[in-house]
């Protein structure tokens, strides 16, 4: 690296920037420099080495807060960057986790609407067995006994069950006459 009093003060920024120097150590480089040359030149009257120290360890603090606000404001962005990519994959992930909680609603509506069909095919067939069961009491009830009836109840009923005239089954039976059944 060059001297100090060699660069510009471009290349001193960049410098202090980067940490190679501190503004303490070009005020002291620069302070010698004038001390030494100053007999030469004249080019100062009065030189106050302790103002330009103390401005320089202001400007020291300064770079240092300033680096400090720089790292603050990095390291928040780098975790303000780390929660929006968590989050898009959270969202990425909740809405995939959606699509198929919609996909499995679907297939239960689907499911249900088969089931609500097949509920309405057994309560008709329900409705239509109780109505025969209903007239196939009615039938029983008129049934008589060709015997007298017992008062045993645990008794087994014996002898043909006729069924009032009043009452038919399908068609009524018609023999054919003149022909031999088979």
């Amino acid at each position: 690296m060059a001297q100090i009093h060699e660069l510009t003060m471009i290349e001193l920024a960049a410098a202090i920037r980067a940490g190679e120097l501190s503004p303490v150590a070009v005020t002291d480089h620069y302070l010698r420099r004038t001390t030494e040359l100053n007999e030469q030149t004249g080019a100062f009257y009065t030189i106050t080495p302790e103002i330009a120290a103390d401005q320089a360890r202001a400007a020291e603090k300064a770079v240092a807060d300033a680096d400090g606000w720089t790292s603050s404001i990095q390291r928040a962005s780098t975790a303000a960057s780390g929660l929006v990519h968590d989050m898009r994959s959270k969202l990425d992930s909740l809405a995939t986790g959606t699509d198929s909680f919609a996909a499995a609603m679907e297939e239960v509506a689907a499911s249900s609407q088969e089931q609500s069909a097949s509920t309405e095919e057994i309560a008709a067939a329900a409705s239509t067995l109780a109505g025969a069961a209903e007239r196939l009491s009615r039938l029983v009830s008129n049934l008589r006994l060709d015997e007298r009836p017992t008062t045993d109840e645990n008794a087994a009923v014996t002898g043909p069950v006729l069924m009032p005239s009043e009452i038919t089954l399908g068609r009524p039976f018609r023999p054919v006459v003149g022909k031999k059944v088979g």
